[in-house]
C-alpha cells in the first residue's frame, strides 16, 4: 500500500493511494475503531488492521465512492522527534538566517512498525513498517548543521516495496545532480533496526531509520540557491518536491519568488514566478 496524509478539516488524514487516486481509507475500511492518521495506524500495526486496510482498497468502487476531491497533501509520518522542522511534498524549505549557503542529503528512510528487542537482522526485516524519501537539509556553517527534514511524498507498506532494483535520483532545476541505487537497503535496514534492537531501549514503533547510502554526484557543481526547486524520486515510492526558501534580510516586496503548488497525485506542480504560474513538474 501507498499511504499518504491529505488535510481535512483541519487536521491529519489518513489516505491510499490507488491507481494515482486519493482514497480516504478510513471511509473505506469503514470501521469506527479504524485509525484516522497514519502516526495512529503505524502505533497500532500488528494484528488485522493492515489486512483490513488491504480488504477495503480491493473492492471494485472504493476510488469512485471514498475518492477525495483535489487533495492538499501534507508530510505523510509526523515521527515522534520534533527537533528539527519537518517539511512535505511541496513545502517551502526556510533559508536558515543570512547564511549563504544550503546543502541537501536525499535519503531512502524506513518506519519501524513493531518493538523489538535483540533480534537477528532476518528477524529484524519484520519489525519494518513501510519505506519513504527524506531529505536533510544542513547548514554547513552551523554545529548543528540540519535545519529541516522533509519525507514524502507517502509511505509504501514494506510488503509492496522491493528496494533490489530502482534507484533514488536527485534533481536540481530539473538537472539530476545525484543518483544512488536502492539495493543495498534490501540489506541494510534490517541491519540497523537489529542493531538497534540491541540497545536498552529496542527499537520501538515509530522509530525513523535513515539510509547511510553513498550519493554518486553528476559533477554539476550547482549550489542550492534560494528559489530552486528539488525534486527526489524514488522508484516505487514517487517523487518528493520542495522549493527553496529566500532569507528574510533579502525579500523585497516585488521580488520574484517560487512557491510549488499541492493538488494532490497526477497534478501539474506548477512555480510562482511574479504571479504567473509556470509547470515544473508533476507527483
Amino acid at each position: 500500500m501507498r499511504l499518504v496524509t491529505y488535510l481535512r478539516g483541519g487536521a491529519r488524514r489518513l489516505g491510499a493511494l490507488v491507481e494515482g487516486v486519493v482514497v480516504d481509507l478510513p471511509d473505506a475500511v469503514g470501521h469506527p475503531a479504524f485509525p484516522p492518521t497514519l502516526e495512529a495506524l503505524v502505533a497500532r500495526n500488528g494484528g488485522s488492521t493492515l489486512d483490513a486496510a488491504r480488504v477495503a482498497l480491493m473492492q471494485p468502487d472504493v476510488t469512485r465512492e471514498f475518492r477525495v476531491r483535489k487533495p492538499r497533501l501534507l508530510v505523510p509520518y509526523l515521527p515522534p522527534f520534533r527537533r528539527e522542522r519537518i517539511l512535505g511534498p511541496g513545502d517551502e524549505v526556510p533559508w536558515p538566517g543570512t547564511d549563504p549557503t544550503l546543502d541537501h542529503n536525499p535519503q531512502l528512510a524506513c518506519i519501524v512498525g513493531r518493538t523489538g528487542h535483540s533480534v537477528t537482522p532476518k528477524q529484524a526485516a519484520g519489525l519494518i513498517f513501510g519505506y519513504t524519501i527524506m531529505v536533510s537539509w544542513s547548514q554547513p556553517s552551523r554545529a548543528r548543521g540540519i535545519v529541516a527534514l522533509s519525507f514524502g511524498p507517502c509511505v509504501v507498506t514494506a510488503d509492496d516495496f522491493a528496494p533490489r532494483g530502482g534507484s533514488l535520483v536527485s534533481k536540481l532545476d530539473g538537472r539530476v545532480s545525484s543518483e544512488v541505487p536502492l539495493a543495498p537497503a534490501a540489506w541494510i535496514f534490517p541491519e540497523m533496526a537489529a542493531i538497534r534492537s540491541m540497545t536498552a531501549k529496542g527499537t520501538r514503533p515509530g522509530m525513523v531509520l535513515a539510509s547511510p547510502l553513498r550519493r554518486r554526484t553528476r559533477g554539476l557543481g550547482t549550489p542550492l540557491e534560494p528559489g530552486s526547486v528539488v525534486e527526489v524520486e524514488a522508484d516505487g515510492i514517487g517523487r518528493l518536491q520542495n522549493v527553496l526558501g529566500v532569507p528574510a534580510t533579502v525579500r523585497e516586496p516585488r521580488r520574484a519568488t517560487r512557491s510549488l503548488s499541492r493538488e494532490g497525485p497526477g497534478s501539474p506542480i506548477r512555480r510562482t514566478t511574479h504571479g504567473r504560474p509556470v509547470e515544473v513538474g508533476r507527483l
